[in-house]
């Protein structure tokens, strides 16, 4: 499966019309952008934090194809909250859900689909070093141990 761009199609699909009129009768404060593009950058940004813990990613910037759905039902409850609708019971549900399956994600309990075009990452990181302790051994001491 490739890796994909998350859209406002895919959010705007997962809202149901009553959360739609809510996000649709939303109107920001002069010189705020959209919510939902705001918020659709700010979960891919931490998907991508999470698959970087164990796996490559896309050299295209986009999340893995089966992360989408989890994804949707981030925004689409992050949203709702943005535009002062109350999430229903079966939203914070779909919403906890995900975020639980991304936590398996990251660690290292699902798999996901390796990126047909893996990005070439350097990590600033810095590799441990281990010292080891001198041990000195005599017929009269023994230190180190």
């Amino acid at each position: 499966m490739p890796w994909v761009s998350i859209t406002t199609n895919d959010v705007l699909a997962a809202l149901n019309s009553s959360e739609l009129a809510a996000y649709q009768s939303f109107r920001p404060a002069t010189g705020q952008a959209d919510p939902l593009a705001t918020l659709t950058g700010h979960v891919t940004n931490e998907i991508l934090g999470i698959v970087r813990r164990r796996h490559q990613l896309d050299a295209g910037g986009g999340i893995p194809q089966s992360l989408v759905g989890p994804a949707a039902a981030i925004i689409a409850h992050r949203l709702l909250l943005r535009c002062n609708a109350k999430p229903g019971e079966g939203r914070q549900q779909a919403h906890d859900e995900a975020v639980e399956f991304l936590k398996r994600v990251g660690a290292g309990e699902v798999g996901i689909e390796a990126p047909v075009n893996p990005a070439v990452e350097v990590t600033s990181a810095p590799a441990p070093v281990v010292k080891r302790p001198r041990l000195r051994f005599s017929q009269w001491t023994e230190e180190g141990l």
